[in-house]
């Protein structure tokens, strides 16, 4: 499937009431034609540019499931790098919400680190609603209990450790 007809697609079915099965079958499509990273291009492109209540047009929130579930099919290809560019541009509810699962499957310390910082930057963009920067800041919040946690279970962890001598 060309650029083009990508895009073309994916305004008819936020157009439309039954996105849901429609984005279900056009991802179906992309997988079958082994779309690549220029098809994630393409979508993250549509996320950004759809501000947030558009999402509840074309059977709202939940039939971008099948957008989201597609591009990252392509993590540690590529799909990180065009997230962040993304959100960056214009933090949206749904790329900030790809943001924190990559997060959250990132084992690579640099990019979680840069994925962390774009997410950092969304709670404070001045370009983002109210609501999205209020999400991220959330997202954050949750980071920072888990870095709590896992910092006490290292000390823990530690502090059983029997004292080596030399």
């Amino acid at each position: 499937m060309l650029v083009d007809e990508l895009e073309e697609r994916l305004y008819a079915v936020s157009l439309s009431d039954d996105g849901t099965s429609q984005f279900d079958e056009l991802c179906a499509e992309l997988i079958t034609e082994n779309a690549g990273l220029e098809a994630v291009d393409v979508i993250i492109d549509f996320l950004e540019w759809n501000d947030d209540r558009s999402l509840c047009c074309g059977g709202g929130f939940s039939a971008k499931i099948p957008l989201m579930h597609f591009a990252e099919r392509f993590s540690g290809q590529g799909y990180e790098q065009l997230l962040i560019a993304s959100v960056e541009r214009m933090p949206r509810l749904l790329t900030i919400h790809m943001l924190d699962r990559a997060i959250r499957r990132e084992h690579d310390g640099a990019l979680r680190a840069a994925l962390i910082e774009t997410l950092e930057q969304a709670a404070l963009s001045f370009v983002a609603s109210d609501f999205v920067r209020e999400c991220a800041a959330r997202f954050l919040a949750g980071f920072a209990r888990s870095a709590r946690r896992i910092g006490i279970r290292a000390l823990m962890v530690k502090d059983q450790r029997p004292e080596i001598r030399e």
